[in-house]
Formats: structure tokens, sequence, C-alpha cells
């Protein structure tokens, strides 16, 4: 590894279960030395109810990246969105974020 932070990736983990996570630096094929034992949890499972909706972000020639979903009243998506102008034509400049507006249910 080159750089002080690193992203590590394990799919397929369980709920409330608790996982322990260690670095090795091999020599060939045998550890030479190993990092701190990292321990983590996932989260639970929700007991929530979700309604989802389907909904529009901007112009045809929008694009969505990622949705993230904070909690019942809060949610971002990022991308590349184009509005409208009063004349209907699509203005050239995107918006790169949105926020959902819990009080009137929209982006």
């Amino acid at each position: 590894m080159t750089t002080n932070d690193s992203v590590f990736i394990d799919e397929n983990l369980l709920p409330r279960r608790t996982y322990k996570y260690r670095a090795f630096r091999l020599n060939g094929t045998a550890p030479t030395d190993s990092s701190t034992p990292v321990q983590v949890t996932t989260m639970d499972t929700t007991s929530h109810n979700f309604t989802w909706q389907i909904d529009t972000l901007g112009a045809t020639a929008s694009t969505l990246y990622d949705v993230v979903i904070i909690n019942d009243t809060l949610a971002y998506a990022v991308g590349e969105m184009y509005l409208r102008d009063s004349t209907g034509q699509i203005n050239p400049q995107a918006y790169n974020m949105a926020k959902w507006n819990v009080e009137n249910g929209s982006w």
C-alpha cells in the first residue's frame, strides 16, 4: 500500500455480526508481519416499513450516479441533473447534487 488510507470491501456480510480483519505483509508467500486486528460489527436489519415512490430528477439528459438515504427524512442524489428553463429548453449547466425535501416530498 502506498497511502495511509485504504478501502476494504467485504460483500455478503450478515446483519448484527462481528468480524475481525488484519492486514498481512508478505515476503513471497510467507507473512512477515501484520497489523493490529480491527473489529467491526454490521448493523442490524431495520424493522421500518419503507414506502418507495418513483421520482424524476432533471430533464432527459440527466444521469444519476448514486443515491444515499440517511434516514426517513434525509436523502441525497448525485450525478448530472439538467433542468429546463422557462422556455422549455434544457439549461446546459448541470446540477451535481439533489437533497430530498421532506416538508413537501420533493427533490
